[in-house]
C-alpha cells in the first residue's frame, strides 16, 4: 500500500511518498520519493500535493495519507481541519480525499506527530542536556521552536503513549529578570500582548536581537539575511562571539529553557522532556551549557522535582515524519502498531 506523509510548516514542506507492508508479526514502511517545498511558493496544500505527485511519476496512487501540520485541528465525527497559524492555507481531511482520491486521510497537528515520533526514535537520534531519571510509563512533554513553539504531551493510558496536542506556545511570557523585562515591555508595546512564541521561536530570537540594537543604539545589519536572520545571529554567536548576537541568543535561550520548565511541571512530565524543532538541534552548542539547564530547573521548592527528569534535544529532523508515518500504519490497522514500542519506521529515517 502507497502511503502520502507530510510535515507541513509555516516556512516548508516535506512531503513523502511510502510504501506500507505488514505480515503477521510486524508492519514496516519504505520510503520511495520525498521532496522539500517552501510553503509560500504555493496558494494551497492540495496545489503543492499535486506538484509533488506529478514529480514522482506513479502508476499507484496513495491509498492513505496522514498529514502533521503546524496549526490547530479541529476534529469531528468525519474530518479534522486545521488553518495553519503562519499560512494561509486550509488543510481538511474530507476535501483532501475527496480532491486527491485518497481513501483514508488523518490530519494531525504537526507537534503530535512529532511526539509518536519521538516513541520511535533510538539514542542515536537524542543527545542528552539533562540525564535525570525516566520513571517508566509517566508522562513525557515534547516541545519545540522553529518558525513558531509547538508543545505537545503525551500520556500513558494503561497500554500505550497517546498524544495531547496543545497550543501551550501561545500562553503569556513571563519575563525572569530585568533584560527579559525590558524586551518583554517593548513588544507589548508593539502587539497589546506578548505570548512565549514571540519570544522562543526564530522569529522571536530575530526580535530580541532587534531590541538590543534599539537599546545600545546600533544599526541591524542583518536585514539582508531575510529570513535567515535567525540563523545568522547564532552563528555570529558561534563563530564570532559578537557580544550583541551572544547577548540575543543568552536570552533566547534563558526564555526558552524558563518555559520548558513550566511546561514540564504543568503535566509533571517525570517521564523525560524532549526538545524538538528545527532550532534546537543547531544550537545543542549552546544548550548544553550550564545555565540553559538552570533556567529550566529554576523553580523555587519545585527545582528538585525537575533536576530529576531527563531532558534530551531531537537530532533527527524528521521525527515528525516518522510519526506520520506511524499513523499511517494506524489507518491501515488500527490497534494492530502499537505505539508504545520502537517504531519499525525508524530504520527508514535514521
Amino acid at each position: 500500500m502507497i502511503a502520502l506523509i507530510g510535515d507541513v510548516g509555516g516556512t516548508k514542506t516535506i512531503l513523502q511518498l511510502i510504501s506500507l507492508t505488514q505480515n503477521i508479526n510486524s508492519k514496516s514502511a519504505h520510503v520511495l520519493h520525498e521532496r522539500k517545498y517552501f510553503s509560500s511558493d504555493y496558494e494551497s496544500f492540495e496545489q503543492l500535493v499535486g506538484v509533488f505527485l506529478k514529480c514522482c511519476n506513479i502508476s499507484n496512487y496513495p491509498e492513505v495519507a496522514c498529514i502533521g501540520v503546524a496549526g490547530p485541528v479541529e476534529t469531528t465525527s468525519y474530518a479534522q481541519k486545521s488553518r495553519l497559524t503562519k499560512l494561509l492555507w486550509e488543510i481538511d481531511s474530507t476535501r483532501l480525499s475527496r480532491e486527491l482520491g485518497i481513501k483514508k486521510v488523518k490530519v494531525l497537528n504537526d507537534f503530535e506527530a512529532i511526539a509518536y515520533g519521538v516513541l520511535g526514535l533510538d539514542e542515536s537520534s537524542k543527545a542528552t542536556i539533562q540525564k535525570g531519571t525516566s520513571i517508566n510509563n509517566k508522562t513525557k512533554l515534547v516541545v519545540g521552536a522553529g518558525t513558531g513553539l509547538g508543545m505537545c504531551i503525551l500520556f500513558w493510558n494503561g497500554k500505550k503513549y497517546e498524544a495531547i496536542p496543545t497550543e501551550g506556545g501561545h500562553i503569556g511570557f513571563s519575563p525572569c529578570n530585568e533584560e527579559q523585562d525590558y524586551i518583554h515591555h517593548r513588544l507589548r508595546e508593539c502587539h497589546g500582548r506578548n505570548s512565549v512564541e514571540r519570544m522562543v521561536s526564530g522569529p522571536g530570537l530575530e526580535k530580541i536581537y532587534n531590541i538590543l540594537c534599539e537599546k545600545h543604539g546600533i544599526k541591524n545589519e542583518l536585514a539582508q539575511y531575510d529570513n535567515d536572520q535567525a540563523a545568522e545571529i547564532s552563528r555570529l554567536a558561534h563563530d564570532q562571539n559578537d557580544s550583541l548576537a551572544v547577548k540575543a541568543l543568552t536570552i533566547f535561550t534563558q526564555c526558552y529553557g524558563s518555559f520548558i520548565g513550566d511546561a514540564a511541571l504543568s503535566c509533571l512530565a517525570t517521564g523525560g522532556v524532549f526538545i524538538a524543532g528545527g532550532i534546537a538541534p543547531k544550537i545543542q552548542w549552546r544548550l548544553s551549557q550550564p545555565d540553559f539547564v538552570q533556567s529550566i530547573c529554576a523553580k523555587g521548592r519545585m527545582e528538585r522535582i525537575l533536576r530529576k527528569i531527563p531532558v534530551s534535544v531531537v537530532l533527527n529532523e524528521k521525527v515528525g515524519l516518522i510519526g506520520a508515518a506511524m499513523e499511517a500504519l494506524h489507518l491501515i490497522d488500527d490497534g494492530f502498531f502499537s505505539r508504545d514500542k520502537p517504531s519499525p519506521t525508524k530504520h527508514v529515517y535514521n
